[in-house]
């Protein structure tokens, strides 16, 4: 069954059309038809981005030396806790070299005892207690049982100094390459999916492979335009990174990794076929 779908009631030419191919629902055929290679399993795991839903006070913002909550308050805590923040709208549009926000994280695995700040981190201690009615309002099922002030989504991963991140929330996929700032990793909200990476040349290589024509057509085919959140963590992994590589011309997917890793403040110096050779190794 192939349903046309038109973008007006007076047109005479379909935009797309959905279909089924695959046991899946596809919603470009075309684009899918000349794509759908490249579906199967994604060698890498694709994460998301820290949950907290407290950001009145979690998330700070710095304005000529001082550090204040959404609520406007002045806030002084241990900075090893304090990360570098982008959301989902900075990421889709480009906004990685100067975040505007910072995040408080209070655990770096699902299963720390935050009970340890006390200790460790006596004034974020105080400054989570003193705002605690923020945390019992949260109304998501992921802190059910769990510990005070704890996060959902975060990991070693969270902590990789590159990322290859994407928006979930716009229908048009850009991939970007992240780096630290002021030598901290960047932290994302979890509106956004991401592969942690050992290395900027890594990040790069990904970013521009995951960049590539056919990797958007099959994404633009198989995402619902109208949904909240059109790209997914399942959608994703249907990514298969090394028939990718193999489709990809070679050429424009290393303009594509000189570009990322110049923004990544690094050089693309080498030869080009010792870049594909490492892309090659990451994705098989």
């Amino acid at each position: 069954l192939e349903v046309p779908v038109f973008s007006d009631l007076l047109d005479t030419q379909p935009v797309s059309v959905v279909c089924v191919r695959d046991g899946k629902l596809v919603w470009d055929s075309e684009r899918y038809d000349r794509s759908s290679a490249i579906q199967g399993t994604c060698s890498l795991s694709w994460r998301q981005g820290i949950k907290h839903d407290a950001a009145r006070v979690m998330e700070l913002t710095e304005a000529s030396g001082v550090v204040r909550n959404r609520l406007g308050e002045i806030v002084d805590v241990e900075s090893d806790y304090v990360y570098p923040l982008l959301k989902g709208s900075d990421l889709f549009n480009g906004r990685s070299e100067s975040p505007r926000f910072s995040v408080i994280v209070t655990q770096r695995h699902l299963h720390d005892d935050t009970a340890s700040l006390r200790e460790k981190a006596p004034k974020l201690w105080a400054y989570l207690q003193a705002h605690q009615e923020h945390f019992a309002r949260r109304k998501s099922s992921v802190y059910t049982g769990r510990v005070a002030f704890c996060l959902f989504g975060v990991g070693e991963y969270s902590f990789a100094e590159y990322k290859v991140a994407v928006a979930g929330f716009y229908a048009t996929p850009r991939f970007r390459a992240v780096g630290p700032f002021r030598s901290r990793p960047l932290m994302l909200d979890d509106t956004c999916y991401f592969l942690n990476c050992a290395s900027k040349e890594e990040a790069a290589l990904l970013a521009g492979l995951l960049n590539d024509p056919v990797c958007l057509d099959f994404l633009k085919s198989v995402i619902l335009l109208e949904a909240k959140r059109p790209v997914t963590k399942s959608i994703l992994q249907r990514i298969d990174l090394h028939r990718l590589l193999d489709l990809a011309d070679p050429q424009p997917l290393l303009s594509r990794y000189r570009t990322a890793l110049d923004d990544l403040g690094g050089t693309s110096a080498g030869k080009a076929g010792y870049a594909l050779d490492c892309i090659r190794s990451l994705v098989r």
